[in-house]
């Protein structure tokens, strides 16, 4: 019952994340020094608070690398998914993170003997389905070349690898060192954040205001609820459940809090894809 809680303010927190994010981009229509400096000061106070709250305890070779592996590679993605949707569509860009929850979905199965039975495999195939509806096309006419296609397919990969690195640590004898990972992961991330500056990209702006620099520590306080929730969730839930409904959850629960709270007008195929998604989610719940 705990770990139901648990996903359920994961999705809660997973949207508040998106929304910090979308109000800083409206706020200060960041370039990408901008946003290296606000995941910096996001990533710093995630560092803090690992310090603040529960301290630095013991750190195996196993979590040292599995932090390493999921700071570059997460990211690596964030890059990516930048420079993907500044050339090709965004919300076919983001269908394709969201896709990415197959990998780590079916290592579960694969990997850790955990139950997959027909339930399982049409709450997965309906989960696509409702992502897809939901990731409504933005009118963007970009063109969907083979760069594009490349980096859609990486984003993909990345966002699978990011689930997947969760739950092998969570799987491996050094699972109690939550704490450790995020802290280790933390810091790489704050430190590669502040690296990017060094990159010799025209600075349009001297930084960002004291709104940004609010709405970055209110992130990286989420991000540290987030982190320490994910981490549980993914040693101790089905993996057929954590993955899909905590993606398909937080899409599905954006729209209805964009509808009822910036009343945004919702299409029959959104209203469409969130149905499908609620449906999923019970079905890959049967286990």
């Amino acid at each position: 019952m705990l770990s139901y809680i648990f996903l359920i303010l994961s999705i809660v927190l997973s949207v508040c994340k998106s929304g910090i994010y979308n109000k800083f981009a409206k706020s200060e229509n960041p370039g990408i020094i901008e946003i290296l400096l606000f995941n910096a000061l996001s990533y710093g106070t995630v560092t803090a608070l690992t310090l603040l709250l529960g301290g630095f305890g013991k750190i195996s070779l196993i979590t040292l690398v599995c932090a390493a592996a999921y700071a570059i590679d997460v990211f690596s993605l964030q890059a990516i998914s930048i420079a993907a949707m500044k050339i090709g569509p965004m919300s076919l860009t983001t269908m394709f993170v969201l896709y990415g929850m197959i990998i780590p979905s079916l290592s579960g199965p694969v990997f850790w003997g955990e139950p997959f039975g027909a339930a399982q495999a049409v709450g997965i195939a309906l989960i696509l389905l409702s992502v897809w509806l939901l990731c409504e096309p933005d009118g963007a006419r970009n063109a969907i070349g083979r760069k594009w296609i490349a980096m859609a397919a990486i984003c993909l990969l990345l966002s699978g690898m990011a689930g997947q690195i969760e739950k092998v640590h969570q799987m491996s004898a050094a699972r109690n060192e939550r704490i450790s990972f995020i802290f280790t992961a933390g810091v790489i991330m704050f430190i590669l954040s502040l690296a990017g500056r060094l990159l010799p990209i025209r600075r349009a702006k001297a930084g960002i205001s004291h709104k940004g620099i609010v709405l970055g520590l209110v992130l990286g306080v989420i991000i540290f609820l987030y982190s320490r929730i994910n981490l549980t969730l993914a040693g101790t839930l089905n993996s057929l459940i954590y993955y899909p409904v905590s993606n398909g959850g937080a899409l599905i629960l954006s729209v209805f809090v964009s509808a009822a709270i910036f009343r945004e007008k919702l299409s029959v195929r959104k209203i469409f894809g969130a149905i499908i998604g609620l449906v999923a989610v019970v079905m890959l719940s049967v286990i």
